[in-house]
């Protein structure tokens, strides 16, 4: 599943994993780290497959120790994890660093420039919004993207709301999906969305940077590297990305115009997808429109063309021709045979996705059912 499986944590007797969408996604792992997940279970709500989000809030994330600004922040991933990924626990795990605040404002980007909170829109959950006020054109906020092969992505729709996170262009066989905040984004169309997206070039940000003293200017030459070019890593082929171990490319998140702070952030989901949500959606209830039959909601958010390399489109279509979107997501299912019909797609499509997916081996191969908490 592209670089996605180094994101997924197991549920304990379980064939299911999770996936958390957002900071907690940037922590690194030490033996004895400064922050542990703990499942929260019992306090999360029902997940319901109807809807086009999950609502399920399994793990949060807690500090061991004081936690002094500066510090990076670290967890155990545990031994099973590295196991799993034939890696050396000893040589992956980081060791604690601190670097001077002011060195980070000038080589980072401070996530909580924005905050999730319950959207605007009626129905649509949770949303992204700004905590600050933002400039035309400013960049707003910052997340990487792990990239899939949407062939990998349909095969969940019966199991997972995976897809309904995924940023794809028309035809296009490649997705991308991102891991931090960027993902809470929800729908505006045309001049209702006040943000756009580009790539996110840290070899930029970095090399304009100022430091406060020789251990930081050291940390920022580590930082520099063409595994963080953007331009560099836009020219490998697909499958090179693919193939890297992590998410290889940042996305970013730019004002399209003045943003006041506490205002929600809005991207245009592209024409197919607002053709298929008036469908499928009830304006009045926000319920699924049964006059469709729409079994779920599933659909990849399409942000037009322009955004992907060329070569992105040409490599794949030379290795197979792009996959459309199945079309049982908008199947009839008759009330006598309704649970038969779910019972039976979802055995198919598990079996299907075990199969299909990479590098996750057996318990990690179940395609994320249910475990996607967002909007």
């Amino acid at each position: 599943m592209g670089n996605l499986h180094n994101y997924v944590h197991a549920v304990a007797d379980s064939d299911r994993v999770a996936l958390h969408l957002g900071a907690t996604n940037f922590i690194n792992s030490a033996q004895h780290g400064t922050a542990r997940r703990a499942w929260i279970l019992d306090d999360s709500p029902p997940h319901s497959m109807s809807l086009p989000y999950s609502d399920f809030y399994p793990r949060a994330t807690y500090s061991t120790q004081d936690i002094h600004s500066g510090q990076e922040i670290l967890t155990y991933y545990g031994p099973t994890w590295f196991q799993h990924r034939q890696i050396d626990e000893q040589h992956a795990s980081k060791e604690e660093t601190a670097i001077s605040v002011g060195t980070l404002e000038n080589v980072g980007v401070c996530l909580t420039d924005t905050y999730v909170s319950g959207s605007t829109i009626p129905g649509a959950h949770l949303g992204l919004f700004a905590h600050r006020s933002f400039g035309a054109d400013e960049l707003v906020t910052v997340s990487p993207v792990a990239m899939l092969r949407m062939k990998n992505v349909y095969v969940t729709q019966r199991t997972s709301s995976l897809i309904n996170y995924v940023i794809t262009e028309p035809g296009s066989t490649v997705g991308i999906l991102p891991l931090g905040n960027v993902a809470m984004m929800n729908h505006g169309k045309g001049d209702d969305a006040n943000v756009y997206l580009a790539w996110f070039d840290w070899n930029g940000k970095v090399r304009s940077a100022s430091t406060d003293n020789r251990k930081d200017s050291a940390y920022v030459e580590k930082c520099i590297s063409k595994d963080s070019n953007v331009e560099h890593l836009l020219q490998e082929p697909v499958s090179s990305l693919l193939a890297r171990p992590f998410a290889p490319l940042d996305l970013a998140l730019y004002a399209k115009r003045p943003i006041a702070a506490g205002e929600e952030l809005f991207i245009d989901y592209g024409p197919t997808w607002t053709s298929f949500v008036e469908r499928c959606i009830d304006v009045t209830t926000q319920r699924l429109n049964p006059e469709y039959e729409c079994l779920h909601f599933r659909h990849a958010i399409e942000v037009g063309t322009g955004l992907f390399p060329t070569h992105w489109h040409r490599e794949e279509e030379q290795a197979t021709t792009a996959v459309p979107p199945p079309k049982t997501v908008e199947s009839a299912v008759s009330p006598a045979n309704d649970n038969k019909n779910k019972n039976n797609n979802r055995s198919g499509s598990e079996e299907k996705s075990k199969k299909e997916g990479e590098g996750l081996g057996n318990r990690f191969s179940s395609m994320f059912n249910n475990f996607f908490g967002r909007k």
